[in-house]
């Protein structure tokens, strides 16, 4: 072989050695931009996902009782009674006409720990405030115990209910007549310290 030959063939080897080398260096750069979207991805599907934290159940909470007679007299709600307006023109308690505030009670329930009440009828109502039930991004709810024990220690209610944080549940019935006919009912609310009381609206008691 001449010395011409030589060198074709020599430039030949070194075209092909090139061609090798500049395909396998195209899957690593493929591969490289793969690795980056998908890390990318990652960090967006992560912040996609991840929740806001829910704050822990305050230790006590703001508790309103309103004590009543309702009666189908004269249609006439008590002024002090403006926060329950709503929820009495609807059933069961749209049956009556006439709301009259008996007395009102502002306590704190401490968590775990029964709030008693004597009330105007000789009853007692028993409250327990057990925990917050938070979801993220939703309005809080207290999940809250009460129970209602009439004049002769006979129990009329017991029940644990999830309400919205500032939302009235009301108690009342035929089985409890004041000396005049008049029907008493007791509504109760309790809210998350430095939350707003919420518009009277909701289910009656005993519905969750």
């Amino acid at each position: 072989m001449n010395r011409h030959a030589v060198i074709r063939a020599a430039g030949r080897v070194l075209l092909a050695c090139a061609a090798i080398i500049a395909l396998t260096a195209v899957p690593s750069v493929l591969l490289a931009q793969g690795k980056g979207k998908g890390k990318g991805q990652n960090k967006g599907g992560a912040a996609a996902t991840q929740a806001p934290a829910v704050p822990p159940a305050p230790q006590q909470v703001d508790c309103t009782i309103y004590e009543m007679a309702a009666s189908t007299g004269k249609p006439d709600v008590d002024p002090a009674l403006r926060p329950l307006q709503k929820k009495l023109k609807k059933p069961p308690f749209s049956s009556w006409t006439s709301f009259k505030l008996l007395k009102k009670h502002d306590q704190q329930a401490i968590k775990m720990k029964a709030l008693v009440l004597p009330l105007v009828t000789g009853s007692k109502l028993a409250l327990l405030y057990r925990d917050q039930v938070a979801d993220p991004g939703k309005k809080s709810r207290l999940r809250v115990t009460y129970t209602l024990d009439d004049k002769n220690g006979k129990r009329k209610l017991n029940s644990t209910l999830n309400l919205d944080s500032g939302d009235f549940s009301l108690i009342g019935g035929d089985w409890d007549k004041l000396q005049d006919g008049a029907t008493y009912i007791v509504a109760v609310s309790c809210r998350v310290p430095g939350a707003p009381p919420a518009a009277a609206a909701g289910k009656p008691a005993g519905k969750p």
